[in-house]
């Protein structure tokens, strides 16, 4: 590490705005799984579904809303669940 007009640069990058790049790619985000089809615990049950889109929640938690292949009917809703979110702790395969 270097300092140029008085901001870090990393050697290694020689670009000080591109820190957290290697060779121009951007850094591994393993916790985004959109897309990717999952199977978690939810309320004491497995699902399984596809995940629609993954958050950082505050504090740092991730969770991920899920479209699930079955609905769930729960006894306090009318309708049946089709989207469920969980909770990164909650997943059993990704």
């Amino acid at each position: 590490m270097t300092y140029s007009a008085g901001i870090l640069v990393d050697q290694k990058y020689q670009n000080p705005y591109n820190m957290g790049m290697v060779n121009n790619k951007e850094p591994d985000m393993g916790w985004i799984k959109d897309g990717e089809r999952i199977q978690a615990r939810y309320l004491g049950e497995i699902v399984n579904g596809t995940v629609e889109s993954s958050r950082v929640k505050y504090g740092g938690g991730v969770q991920y809303t899920l479209i699930l292949d079955q609905p769930v009917q729960f006894r306090w809703r009318s309708e049946p669940s089709t989207r469920v979110l969980i909770d990164h702790d909650q997943l059993v395969s990704a």
